[in-house]
C-alpha cells in the first residue's frame, strides 16, 4: 500500500474543472494479488457547491488531477462520494491512476 499526501486537487465534472480548496487530502494505492486500485480521501473541501451538486446528482463520475507533496502529478477517473455535512469526499478510482511508478 502506497499513500500520497496532496497539496493541490482539481476535479473535472461535466466538462467543468474546479480547483478545490481543502484542509487535508491523500490518495492511497493498494496492490492485492496483482491487482492495483486506488482511492482518495479529501477533508475540508471548498467550494461546498461541488459537494452539493454531486449529492443531488446520479452522475458522480469525475476526472481527478492532484499534486503530491513531492511534486508528482497524479491523474485518474473515479466516482466522488460527497459528505456535504462534513465537507469531505471519498473518491473511488475507476481504472489506472497515472503518475505512479
Amino acid at each position: 500500500m502506497d499513500e500520497y499526501e496532496l497539496t493541490a486537487i482539481e476535479v473535472t465534472r461535466e466538462n467543468v474543472t474546479t480547483p478545490l480548496s481543502f484542509r487535508e487530502g491523500r490518495i492511497v494505492v493498494v496492490t492485492d494479488l496483482g491487482t492495483r486500485f486506488w482511492y482518495a480521501d479529501i477533508e475540508g473541501i471548498e467550494p461546498k457547491e461541488l459537494l452539493e451538486a454531486l449529492a443531488a446528482s446520479d452522475n458522480i463520475r469525475i476526472a481527478l488531477s492532484a499534486v503530491t507533496t513531492d511534486g508528482r502529478v497524479l491523474r485518474g477517473i473515479g466516482f466522488m462520494h460527497p459528505n456535504v455535512t462534513r465537507g469531505s469526499a471519498a473518491v473511488r478510482g475507476d481504472g489506472e491512476l497515472e503518475g505512479i511508478g
